[in-house]
């Protein structure tokens, strides 16, 4: 009952944009409480129903319009998603954890896109710090559908609290989150 627009082919899924046309609003930071802003992107017919929502974090000294791209593409998916900016471009994970479940609070309860999203299906997402911020919303809030960590970053090596399937996606020639130091740890520690 959740899957919206044709199946997903190789073709489909590797083209510039999905089967949804899109469009976006902006989110400025004077609105937000507990983040920074962002910009929501968002399928722009509903006649296929709702949609599940993504919240995605920057990692450090990164801001939302760095995964803009990103935010669109899923979006053409069928997917409502919020590239968000954090209080500071500095924050730790645990603090970008926060803001990202902050965020996906507005994103269903007051951004003007609301009634798009079907709050059973929320997931978050982020890279680097943002990645680590990602591990640390799901460690806190187990109602989430999904959690996707990308080169993700964090001091802390035991995720054995979350509950929320969780993908973790490193990258092999990293430097400042290494597979070794940070992917590869944080997927042998997340409890089954």
């Amino acid at each position: 009952p959740y899957e919206r627009g044709p199946d997903p082919t190789t073709s489909s899924l590797t083209a510039r944009s999905g089967p949804f046309a899109t469009s976006s609003t902006s989110v400025s930071s004077l609105a937000a409480s507990g983040f920074g802003g962002g910009r929501i992107y968002y399928p722009t017919s509903t006649s296929e129903g709702t949609f599940g929502a993504v919240v995605i974090a920057p990692g450090f000294t990164a801001g939302s319009t760095t995964y803009l791209g990103l935010a669109e593409r899923v979006a053409s998916h069928g997917f409502v998603t919020f590239a968000i900016d954090t209080n500071s471009r500095s924050d730790f994970p645990d603090s970008r954890g926060d803001q990202i479940l902050a965020a996906l609070d507005y994103l269903t309860e007051d951004s003007s896109v609301r009634s798009r999203i079907d709050a059973s299906r929320l997931a978050v997402s982020g890279h680097s710090m943002g990645g680590g911020g990602t591990l640390a919303a799901a460690n806190e809030r187990s109602s989430l559908q999904a959690a996707v960590a990308l080169q993700p970053w964090h001091t802390t090596k035991s995720w054995s609290g979350i509950r929320v399937p969780t993908m973790i996606i490193g990258a092999e020639s990293a430097t400042v989150a290494s597979v070794s130091s940070h992917s590869i740890p944080f997927y042998h520690r997340i409890t089954p």
